[in-house]
């Protein structure tokens, strides 16, 4: 093709180099044939911790190159101080790209430190890890003496016909873990356990087996055993059970996971008082399906929440199989990146720096008509926002005017978006604003709750889930007694979780405390923190929770329902 004026260069570093000349194509040809030719490749699992002291400890590794690997190049470099000095080991040819050596046995409290180096006839070499030796691999040799750790989060609620439900957990140990089960009982029938499955990296499931039916209560907990000799061994939780019950669809979850949370919770209170069955999360729940809808606080600037790809993709999967969504957020219609479920809301957007939301008026024929309210809420970069086809426009900021609520009906699901949030808009049309959307949804609120109590259990409350100065703050517990019994020397627990302290009432100490009550028939009330007005500065939390629970006088096991709330401050 000969010359061709003005084009880009590109050399074997890389380096992209205008030129008036053109390039020459054997010469490109040339270039980029050498700079494509097969890197060495390296792939190595990292030795784990041991407690072996006596055996070598085995490294293998998969090499793989275009070229010829050079054998006596093909080596692990080790040590015990991560110095600059190695000790060399040749690893052997195993076939098939595999290799493999051997690191003597070190004594206890030791760390090895390592990397593996190779070379190929085409001057190609690679490291593992890269950039070796700056950057190492290291195991400790140790004794270990403590149990592996599980995270997970309980599952509070499933439905029946989604069972089974799989229990998911983070379990992590310094040797390994050897084994993990899931240990359940249903209606308090046998105990049964089902193994956990390894799925990935520190990434644990199981599945329950059996049947269940709307009502049924799931006890549950989970067991892990390291690999260690001393086969250390956990339990999640230390005491008790997690408690799932078996229900019905749920009309609302509120997802909360605005930087400051302060809308989330009035969206919530708002709800549930006008009868509407709501959960309230800071965090994507197992089973979506549980919901019949879904409204989501994302925030506002600076506290806005941007949507992970995995929250993007469940809530997006969940709104197109025919569910619904409100969404309220300053900045995701119009600043943030665009993710699958914003094309599903209808909602076309400008960024806005000016924080000016004000007065606003609902807009004809909407689920706002002849309303009208005024913006007390976080101000800052709301995204003005514009119907597409399909959609229609339902709150309207009076000056300047631009859309701050959008509803779309697709025929499959329904959306309401906003970009100001409702625990900021006031005004007496507030509630119907909320009944007029879940109608919008086709949701209907519950029956009135009925005198007296019907589920035995313990039950913990605060009159809101977010405090800021100045609030009336207390917390109480709520006993329920269904039968015309009395129990007598009852131990109830309430305990504080304050980022995994706990802090046990009465004394709120660190050490385990109780109280021993008689439980009569019908609701029994009692304070555990009587009316105090939240101070300000004290800066801002979330995640904090009460637990509430009673146990069988000889406190083997619980005694009813385990009651929890959460809540925080700013």
């Amino acid at each position: 093709m000969g010359y061709i004026p003005h084009n880009v260069v590109i050399d074997d570093t890389m380096i992209c180099r205008f030129t008036n000349y053109g390039w020459n194509e054997n010469q490109m040809r040339n270039l980029l044939t050498q700079w494509s030719e097969p890197v060495v490749k390296i792939n190595h699992e990292a030795h784990p911790n041991t407690e072996d002291t006596v055996n070598p400890y085995q490294i293998d590794a998969t090499i793989r190159s275009g070229g010829n690997l050079l054998p006596d190049t093909i080596r692990v470099y080790w040590n015990t101080d991560g110095s600059t000095n190695f000790n060399q080991l040749n690893m052997s040819s195993m076939g098939n790209d595999n290799y493999q050596t051997f690191i003597p046995p070190q004594p206890v409290d030791t760390t090895v430190y390592y990397y593996i180096h190779a070379e190929a006839d085409n001057g190609k070499s690679s490291t593992w890890p890269l950039r070796a030796p700056d950057n190492l691999l290291y195991f400790h040799v140790i004794i270990d003496t403590e149990p592996p750790e599980i995270d997970h989060t309980p599952i509070e609620v499933w439905l029946s016909d989604y069972w089974p439900a799989t229990v998911e957990a983070t379990i992590t140990d310094m040797i390994g873990v050897q084994s993990a089960t899931v240990e359940f009982s249903i209606n308090d029938g046998p105990a049964q356990e089902v193994p956990m499955t390894n799925v990935s990296g520190d990434q644990w499931e199981g599945v329950f087996t059996g049947d269940v039916f709307q009502d049924d209560i799931v006890r549950y907990r989970l067991h892990a055993v390291d690999s260690s000799n001393a086969q250390n061994a956990a339990v999640l939780p230390e005491t008790g059970w997690f408690v799932m019950s078996i229900s019905e669809m749920v009309t609302a979850l509120v997802l909360d996971l605005d930087g400051n949370q302060e809308s989330g919770p009035i969206l919530y209170d708002t709800l549930v008082n006008l009868g509407y069955h709501t959960h309230y999360m800071n965090e994507l729940p197992p089973l979506l399906e549980l919901y019949e809808s879904i409204w989501v606080c994302l925030g506002i600037h600076p506290n806005n929440h941007t949507l992970e790809a995995a929250v993007d993709t469940a809530l997006r999967d969940y709104l197109v199989a025919g569910h619904n969504i409100y969404l309220e957020s300053g900045n995701f219609w119009g600043e943030d990146p665009r993710v699958a479920l914003w094309f599903e809301f209808g909602i076309g957007a400008q960024a806005d720096n000016a924080g000016d939301a004000g007065d606003m008026i609902g807009l004809p024929g909407s689920v706002a008509d002849g309303m009208s309210f005024a913006y007390t809420g976080n101000n800052a970069r709301i995204d003005r926002l514009r119907t597409r086809p399909g959609s229609v426009g339902v709150l309207e900021n009076i000056s300047p005017e631009y859309l701050t609520m959008v509803s779309r009906d697709s025929g499959d699901f329904k959306t309401v978006g906003a970009s100001v949030e409702f625990g900021g808009l006031t005004g007496p049309d507030k509630n119907q604003l909320l009944i007029n959307i879940a109608n919008f949804f086709g949701l209907e609120p519950g029956p009135p709750p009925g005198p007296g109590c019907d589920i035995l259990g313990a039950d913990v409350s605060m009159p809101s889930h977010h405090f800021v100065g100045g609030d009336i703050c207390n917390t109480i517990v709520t006993l329920c007694n269904p039968t015309d019994t009395s129990y007598m020397d009852v131990p109830l627990f309430v305990i504080l979780d304050v980022y995994g302290m706990l802090f046990f009432w009465p004394g709120f100490t660190e050490d385990a405390d109780f109280q021993i009550i008689d439980l009569p028939p019908d609701e029994t009330i009692i304070e555990i923190l009587p009316d105090f007005i939240w101070p300000s500065d004290v800066g801002a939390a979330d995640g904090i929770h009460w637990y509430a629970g009673m146990t069988t006088p000889d406190m083997t096991q619980l005694f009813g329902e385990f009651g929890m709330w959460t809540f925080g401050w700013n």
